[in-house]
C-alpha cells in the first residue's frame, strides 16, 4: 500500500469518526445544519418523527421520536391521562451511549388487580436501539432522546388507574389518572 493511500484512508477515517452515524453515500446523516432537535450531532434526522403503531388486546399504541440530541443521561417522564378521549399520553426522555441511538416502545401491557385496591395499571417499557444502517462510527457521547407514546383504549372499562414507565429497565415514573403520585414499588 503506498503512503499517498494510507494517509488518505486515515484522513477519511478521521472524518467519519468526527461525524458520527454516516448515510451510505458519506454524508453525515444530519449535516444541514437544520434545526430539528438533532443540532448536526450525527443523528439520523428522518428518525426525529418516526411513529411506530401497534395494537394490543385492549389498546392500541403510537409511539414518535421528537428530538434526538447531544446531551446527559436523562431519565424523566411525564404522564397526562384524558378519560374523556380513553387516552394516555406519555412523554418522555432516555438516552443512549452514543449519537447512532434512537429509541422505540419495548413493552406496553396492562396489569389486573394492581395493590390492595386491584387496581389496572399500563406499564410501559421504553428501549434504547440503534438507527436503521448505523454503521460501526459513531460518535461517542450521550444521546438524549425524547419521545411521546400514545395508548387508545377501547373503552372505560380497560382505561388504566394508573401508569408506570420504565426506560431500558431502569423505573423512570409513575402516575395515577387522579393525578396523585404512584409509588413504585418493586415487582
Amino acid at each position: 500500500m503506498n503512503r499517498r493511500h494510507l494517509l488518505k484512508a486515515a484522513a477519511t477515517g478521521a472524518t467519519f469518526t468526527v461525524a458520527g452515524c454516516l448515510h451510505d453515500d458519506g454524508e453525515p446523516e444530519n449535516g444541514d445544519g437544520d434545526d430539528d432537535g438533532n443540532d448536526g450531532e450525527g443523528g439520523d434526522a428522518e428518525d426525529v418523527g418516526r411513529t411506530d403503531e401497534g395494537e394490543e388486546r385492549q389498546f392500541t399504541w403510537t409511539f414518535e421520536v421528537t428530538r434526538l440530541e447531544a446531551g446527559d443521561d436523562v431519565d424523566e417522564a411525564d404522564v397526562e391521562f384524558d378519560r374523556d378521549a380513553n387516552e394516555v399520553v406519555v412523554r418522555g426522555t432516555t438516552w443512549g451511549s452514543d449519537l447512532c441511538k434512537t429509541a422505540e416502545l419495548d413493552s406496553a401491557s396492562i396489569l389486573t388487580d394492581v395493590g390492595e385496591e386491584g387496581l389496572r395499571q399500563l406499564h410501559v417499557g421504553v428501549a434504547t436501539r440503534d438507527v436503521e444502517d448505523a454503521g460501526d462510527l459513531c460518535a461517542e457521547a450521550i444521546r438524549e432522546i425524547d419521545y411521546e407514546a400514545t395508548f387508545s383504549f377501547d373503552d372505560e372499562d380497560s382505561y388504566p388507574d394508573s401508569v408506570r414507565i420504565r426506560h431500558d429497565g431502569r423505573e423512570v415514573a409513575g402516575a395515577a389518572w387522579d393525578g396523585d403520585t404512584v409509588e413504585l414499588d418493586d415487582e
